[in-house]
């Protein structure tokens, strides 16, 4: 899902040495940058979170015998 995508970004950024989230996650962790980390982690949460909700919202409208569940 969502949350691989993102943590997998983490891994591809500093293998490839792309600049991005990861590598400044990775930057974050290393030289002890507790706000930044904790900004990072908490702006990863929400996206995952919205990704998942919607993916389950979208699934619900596509699938009538999903909208019977609790």
């Amino acid at each position: 899902g969502a949350g691989e995508l993102v943590g997998g970004s983490v891994l591809a950024e500093t293998i490839f040495a792309w600049p991005g989230l990861g590598q400044a996650t990775v930057r974050a962790a290393t030289g002890a940058d507790a706000p930044l980390l904790l900004g990072i982690a908490l702006a990863t949460l929400l996206i995952v979170f919205c990704g998942n909700l919607l993916a389950d919202i979208a699934a619900r409208l596509a699938d009538p015998r999903l909208r019977e569940m609790p």
